[in-house]
Protein backbone atom coordinates (compact mmCIF):
# COMPACT_ATOMS: atom_id res chain seq x y z
CA UNK A 1 0.00 0.00 0.00
CA UNK A 2 1.72 3.18 -1.00
CA UNK A 3 1.95 5.97 1.96
CA UNK A 4 0.13 9.60 0.66
CA UNK A 5 3.11 11.71 1.70
CA UNK A 6 0.84 14.31 2.48
CA UNK A 7 -0.91 12.54 5.31
CA UNK A 8 2.37 11.92 6.84
CA UNK A 9 3.32 15.44 6.30
CA UNK A 10 0.21 16.58 7.92
CA UNK A 11 1.20 14.60 10.99
CA UNK A 12 4.84 15.17 11.40
CA UNK A 13 3.37 19.02 11.40
CA UNK A 14 0.62 18.18 14.22
CA UNK A 15 3.84 16.81 16.29
CA UNK A 16 6.17 19.52 15.79
CA UNK A 17 3.20 22.33 16.97
CA UNK A 18 2.24 19.73 20.10
CA UNK A 19 6.53 19.86 21.02
CA UNK A 20 6.85 23.69 20.38
CA UNK A 21 3.26 23.79 23.00
CA UNK A 22 4.60 21.12 25.35
CA UNK A 23 8.10 21.39 25.42
CA UNK A 24 9.40 24.21 23.75
CA UNK A 25 13.38 23.69 24.02
CA UNK A 26 12.42 20.41 21.67
CA UNK A 27 10.06 21.82 19.70
CA UNK A 28 12.37 24.67 19.11
CA UNK A 29 15.42 22.33 17.65
CA UNK A 30 12.77 20.60 15.42
CA UNK A 31 11.88 23.40 13.65
CA UNK A 32 15.21 24.19 12.30
CA UNK A 33 15.04 20.37 10.66
CA UNK A 34 13.62 20.39 7.12
CA UNK A 35 11.22 17.56 7.25
CA UNK A 36 12.49 15.41 4.22
CA UNK A 37 11.17 12.04 3.37
CA UNK A 38 13.88 9.21 2.73
CA UNK A 39 12.34 6.02 0.61
CA UNK A 40 14.16 3.77 -2.17
CA UNK A 41 17.74 2.28 -1.78
CA UNK A 42 19.71 4.35 0.89
CA UNK A 43 17.02 5.43 2.42
CA UNK A 44 16.35 5.82 6.36
CA UNK A 45 14.33 2.64 7.42
CA UNK A 46 12.95 4.56 10.29
CA UNK A 47 13.99 8.26 11.13
CA UNK A 48 17.56 10.10 11.30
CA UNK A 49 18.93 13.18 11.05
CA UNK A 50 22.56 15.28 10.21
CA UNK A 51 21.69 18.30 11.85
CA UNK A 52 19.84 19.98 8.80
CA UNK A 53 17.35 17.55 7.90
CA UNK A 54 14.69 15.24 9.67
CA UNK A 55 15.03 12.51 7.28
CA UNK A 56 12.33 9.71 7.44
CA UNK A 57 10.72 7.05 5.99
CA UNK A 58 6.60 7.05 5.65
CA UNK A 59 5.97 3.91 5.92
CA UNK A 60 7.45 3.81 8.94
CA UNK A 61 5.84 7.15 10.22
CA UNK A 62 2.52 5.81 8.90
CA UNK A 63 2.39 3.15 11.74
CA UNK A 64 2.99 5.26 14.44
CA UNK A 65 0.57 7.49 16.89
CA UNK A 66 0.71 10.95 17.00
CA UNK A 67 2.85 10.66 20.43
CA UNK A 68 5.26 8.03 18.67
CA UNK A 69 5.87 10.43 15.85
CA UNK A 70 6.63 13.72 18.73
CA UNK A 71 8.88 11.22 20.20
CA UNK A 72 10.81 10.08 16.99
CA UNK A 73 11.39 14.02 16.01
CA UNK A 74 12.26 14.84 20.12
CA UNK A 75 14.75 11.74 19.84
CA UNK A 76 16.35 12.82 16.84
CA UNK A 77 16.53 16.92 17.93
CA UNK A 78 18.10 15.51 20.86
CA UNK A 79 21.22 14.11 18.68
CA UNK A 80 21.76 17.77 17.51
CA UNK A 81 21.69 19.10 21.11
CA UNK A 82 23.34 16.56 23.17
CA UNK A 83 26.55 15.22 20.93
CA UNK A 84 28.80 18.01 20.59
CA UNK A 85 31.92 17.45 21.45
CA UNK A 86 34.04 13.97 21.63
CA UNK A 87 34.30 12.18 24.78
CA UNK A 88 37.97 10.39 23.46
CA UNK A 89 40.10 13.86 22.99
CA UNK A 90 37.21 16.78 23.18
CA UNK A 91 37.35 17.52 19.31
CA UNK A 92 34.07 19.14 17.85
CA UNK A 93 31.59 16.48 16.82
CA UNK A 94 29.75 16.48 13.27
CA UNK A 95 27.14 14.24 12.01
CA UNK A 96 28.50 12.03 8.93
CA UNK A 97 27.83 9.05 7.36
CA UNK A 98 31.13 7.24 8.05
CA UNK A 99 32.83 5.23 5.19
CA UNK A 100 31.46 1.59 4.51
CA UNK A 101 28.08 3.41 7.08
CA UNK A 102 24.77 3.94 5.14
CA UNK A 103 23.10 5.84 8.43
CA UNK A 104 24.39 9.36 10.20
CA UNK A 105 26.89 8.99 13.16
CA UNK A 106 28.40 11.20 15.44
CA UNK A 107 32.01 11.88 14.26
CA UNK A 108 34.82 13.62 15.56
CA UNK A 109 36.21 16.13 13.07
CA UNK A 110 39.73 15.74 15.30
CA UNK A 111 40.45 11.71 16.14
CA UNK A 112 37.89 10.47 13.70
CA UNK A 113 36.00 8.46 16.77
CA UNK A 114 32.59 7.37 15.44
CA UNK A 115 30.01 7.73 18.72
CA UNK A 116 27.44 5.38 17.67
CA UNK A 117 23.80 5.56 19.39
CA UNK A 118 22.04 2.40 19.20
CA UNK A 119 19.13 0.59 20.72
CA UNK A 120 19.65 -0.03 24.32
CA UNK A 121 18.85 -3.92 24.70
CA UNK A 122 16.55 -5.03 28.15
CA UNK A 123 16.66 -8.25 29.74
CA UNK A 124 15.07 -10.13 32.52
CA UNK A 125 14.45 -13.07 34.13
CA UNK A 126 11.04 -15.26 34.83
CA UNK A 127 12.09 -16.65 38.61
CA UNK A 128 10.40 -19.29 39.59
CA UNK A 129 10.55 -21.01 42.94
CA UNK A 130 7.70 -23.85 44.59
CA UNK A 131 5.51 -23.00 41.22
CA UNK A 132 5.59 -19.44 42.02
CA UNK A 133 6.95 -16.28 40.06
CA UNK A 134 8.61 -13.86 41.59
CA UNK A 135 7.96 -10.24 40.64
CA UNK A 136 9.44 -6.81 42.13
CA UNK A 137 7.50 -3.41 42.59
CA UNK A 138 9.37 -0.56 40.86
CA UNK A 139 10.85 1.60 43.46
CA UNK A 140 11.43 4.33 40.12
CA UNK A 141 9.70 5.93 37.43
CA UNK A 142 8.41 4.73 35.04
CA UNK A 143 6.06 2.75 36.54
CA UNK A 144 6.42 3.20 40.30
CA UNK A 145 4.62 0.88 42.49
CA UNK A 146 3.81 -1.59 39.70
CA UNK A 147 4.86 -5.09 39.81
CA UNK A 148 7.35 -6.40 37.00
CA UNK A 149 9.69 -9.43 36.27
CA UNK A 150 13.65 -8.32 37.46
CA UNK A 151 14.74 -6.75 34.27
CA UNK A 152 16.97 -3.74 33.14
CA UNK A 153 19.69 -2.75 30.77
CA UNK A 154 22.27 -4.74 29.73
CA UNK A 155 26.21 -3.84 30.59
CA UNK A 156 28.64 -3.96 27.64
CA UNK A 157 30.96 -7.07 27.81
CA UNK A 158 28.19 -9.23 29.12
CA UNK A 159 25.53 -11.47 27.38
CA UNK A 160 22.42 -11.86 27.76
CA UNK A 161 22.02 -14.64 29.92
CA UNK A 162 25.04 -12.63 32.20
CA UNK A 163 22.44 -9.37 32.26
CA UNK A 164 19.45 -11.04 33.29
CA UNK A 165 21.11 -12.82 36.16
CA UNK A 166 22.45 -9.38 37.21
CA UNK A 167 19.49 -7.38 36.73
CA UNK A 168 17.59 -10.69 39.15
CA UNK A 169 20.28 -10.15 41.83
CA UNK A 170 20.04 -6.19 41.77
CA UNK A 171 16.68 -5.63 41.84
CA UNK A 172 15.24 -8.82 43.83
CA UNK A 173 18.35 -10.41 46.09
CA UNK A 174 17.63 -13.48 43.49
CA UNK A 175 20.52 -16.01 42.16
CA UNK A 176 18.88 -17.29 38.96
CA UNK A 177 19.91 -20.14 36.51
CA UNK A 178 19.08 -18.86 33.14
CA UNK A 179 17.33 -21.19 30.66
CA UNK A 180 16.51 -20.94 27.52
CA UNK A 181 14.93 -17.70 25.65
CA UNK A 182 11.16 -17.18 26.73
CA UNK A 183 10.37 -14.14 24.26
CA UNK A 184 11.60 -11.34 22.64
CA UNK A 185 9.97 -8.26 21.90
CA UNK A 186 11.07 -5.46 19.67
CA UNK A 187 10.30 -1.47 20.41
CA UNK A 188 11.71 0.38 17.74
CA UNK A 189 9.77 3.07 18.50
CA UNK A 190 11.76 4.09 22.00
CA UNK A 191 14.66 2.41 20.67
CA UNK A 192 14.86 -0.99 22.53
Amino acid sequence: MATDLSEIETKLSAARTRLILEKPFLGTLVMHLELKASVGDGGVRTTGTDARFFYYNPEFIRHLTLVQTQFMLAHDAMHCAIMNFCSHCGGPIALSVPPGDNLPRHVCATCGAIHYQNPKMVVGAIPEWEDKILLCRRAIQPKQGLWTLPAGFMENGETTAQGAARETWEEASAQVEIGDLYSLYNLPHINQ
